[in-house]
Parts: structure tokens; sequence; C-alpha cells
């Protein structure tokens, strides 16, 4: 498949004192080469992974036509993330909307104007996370095994809202779907050693097919040493072997924990994952 990225990055090689563009400032036009506007976009592209951008997280852009609007756009992709702009004449509601409704891990602003119009919204995304990691922690840690919100897992169009619903929210809280995943099965009446073990199993299926998509992706970006598409291989080699280890340590624990102290431990953790993000938003 041919990206805007490939086009760039073959056009640069081919006529790198080419003219690509030319961008206005101060009343007067300065030229761009082809070799210029693949650098700008690479440095932008290591910018943004720099400050932990992740490839497949989307990246929201709110701004005027201009020069970085274009380098943000490319950037973002070239860090193997999703685009999209939202209008700067937006609303706070639509602001809001669109930011929830994408999913975006990061805000690119024009100017402060429209950096203005993100932070009461960046303020209160976090808190509202960890009050809802908070509310289903408690959950877990008391002994409410009775207070479910359905007798079983539901069917119908029903059966696909549920996963939809942890992964979209997941993704915007940053954390694994697993972690949503157990206490949501366990307001379904199902058994906190069976929530636990089919929490296991969806990471496994989203890790799997997420996996081969990284090893055949070819970053347009320059990426580090031992980089096989978006792999880090070093990585891999590192951190592979002690959670293969781990795992069935993890699953036996679990095993000879009964029912309450499992629900009590996993509480505890998903407590945690509140504290930090209600602390990451105070402070």
């Amino acid at each position: 498949m041919t990206t805007a990225l490939h086009l760039l990055a073959e056009r640069a090689a081919r006529e790198p004192q080419g003219i690509a563009y030319r961008a206005k400032r101060l009343g007067l036009y300065e030229e761009r080469t082809w070799r210029e506007y693949a650098a700008r976009v690479s440095r932008c592209a290591l910018g943004l992974r720099a400050l932990g951008l992740e490839p497949g997280e989307r990246v929201a852009i709110m701004g005027d036509a201009c020069e970085e609007w274009a380098l943000a756009d490319l950037g973002a992709q070239a860090a193997g993330a999703i685009t999209y702009g939202i209008y700067p004449t937006a609303s706070a509601a639509e602001l809001a909307y669109q930011m929830r409704d994408g999913g975006a891990a990061v805000f690119i602003a024009e100017n402060q104007e429209y950096v203005d119009k993100i932070l009461p919204l960046a303020d209160a995304l976090p808190a509202l996370f960890g009050t809802v990691a908070a509310i289903m922690a408690v959950k877990m840690l008391l002994p409410m095994e009775d207070k479910v919100l359905a007798p079983d897992i539901p069917t119908g169009p029903l059966v696909q809202a549920v996963p939809l619903t942890i992964g979209a929210v997941s993704s915007m809280m940053g954390i694994g779907g697993g972690t949503l995943s157990v206490p949501a099965l366990t307001l379904m009446s199902q058994p906190v050693h069976r929530a636990v073990g089919t929490a296991n199993l969806f990471g496994l299926a989203i890790a799997l097919p997420g996996t081969v998509g990284y090893l055949l992706a070819r970053p347009a970006a320059p990426v580090p040493p031992g980089t096989l598409g978006l792999v880090s291989l070093p990585g891999l080699l590192l951190i592979a072997p002690a959670a293969v280890l781990a795992a069935p340590w993890g699953a036996r624990l679990a095993h000879r924990l009964d029912r309450r102290r499992l629900a009590a431990a996993f509480g505890a953790f998903l407590l945690l994952v509140a504290a930090r993000m209600i602390y990451r938003n105070l402070s």
C-alpha cells in the first residue's frame, strides 16, 4: 500500500533540493525543499514518540490551514498514530464530544487560543476515568458479589456493545482491556476466577494480530537500532521471557485464592490505577 509518507520519502530521495511548498512568515514566503519537508515530518514524529505517543493511538489537531498542520498530520502518522482534525470554531461541547468519540491520546493546537479550549476538558478527563476505576475497585474490594447489573452475559446486539465499550474506555484511560473486563464480567454474574481467565484470553486475542501488524509495519521515521517493523527486539528479548515465566505463577496463585481474596486483590490493583490517575490530575 502506497501512503502519503511513502510518497514523501520517495520524493525527498529523488528530488532532495526540489521545492515542496512555500510557507508564509511575516508576510514573506519561505521555500521548503523536499528534503527539509521529510526531515521536519521525521522530527515531529520523533518528538511525539518521545512524549509517549504509541502506534495505533489517535491524535486530534486543531488549527487553521498552515504548514504546522501538515507537519503535525504527517508526523503523527509517521509515528504510527491515526489523525483527525477538529474545527477551530467547535464549541466546548463539540470539542468534548470529538475528543471522547475519537479517543485522542494527544491534542495538537496551533496557538494558545486553541490550547485554552482543551484545558478544561484535559483537567476533567483523568479525574473522571480515575473515579470510574475507583468505583469498580470498591465493588471488587467489598463483599458485593450479589450486586450485579445482569444475571448473565447479554446476547443479541448487546453482546457487541460490552467489548466495544471496554475497548473504547480502556483506550482513553490508557490501560489494558483486561483491567475493565474483570469487573465488567463480575457485574454480569460471572465468577471472578472465570472473569480473570477470560480477561487473559482477551489480552491474547488482542496481542496476536496487533503484534503481527507492528512487525509488518514500515516506519516512515527513523527507529532505534534493533527494531523490526515497530517492535523493539531488545525489549522483546528482555520482557517476553520474564512474562512467560511469571504467567503460570500468577495463574496458580489465582487458583489458590478463594473468590473473595482474588476479587479483593484485583480490586486493590484497580484502586492503585485509579489513585495514580487522580494523583496525576491533581498534580
